[in-house]
């Protein structure tokens, strides 16, 4: 999967539900989509969220984050909600980390179960059977070197 079709499958989130903190809602669409693709296509998007995730993890994000600066799920969570909200708003965050989102209305905690809850629907299985890894960390303070 190339990044601009990771782009293209996020471009699915309903950004109104997202906004009304209804994350169920906001990614029902993409995981229909994201059901219909490969195991291999599923682990690749999980692939790309994670370093998007991290790619964002570091102090200058962390400062600019208002409310979601005291504690490591805070961040994780602000930084989930700027990668659902599209590749725009992810880019001018990633080369302008004082574009941060400021309060805790601005979370997306739910952002990782999107490839585990579409990988369970294509493949008839539970999605605690879901084991792929992505090859970054996606936890707060883990990209150690933009700390």
């Amino acid at each position: 999967m190339k990044i601009n079709v990771f782009w293209d499958l996020m471009s699915a989130i309903d950004q109104e539900a997202l906004d009304e903190g209804d994350e169920d809602s906001a990614y029902e669409p993409l995981i229909k989509l994201l059901a219909q693709k490969s195991e291999d296509e599923i682990n690749l998007f999980q692939e790309i969220l994670a370093q998007t995730l991290h790619d964002i993890d570091g102090k200058a994000w962390c400062d600019e984050s208002g409310e979601s600066a005291d504690a490591a799920e805070d961040f994780f969570n602000v930084r989930s909600y700027v990668v659902a909200k599209g590749k725009d708003f992810y880019e001018e965050v990633l080369n302008d980390p004082e574009a941060m989102p400021k309060t805790a209305d601005q979370w997306a905690p739910s952002i990782m179960l999107i490839a585990p809850q579409a990988w369970a629907i294509a493949t008839d299985d539970k999605i605690d059977n879901y084991d792929f890894e992505p090859s970054v960390e996606i936890e707060s303070g883990s990209n150690e070197a933009q700390w």
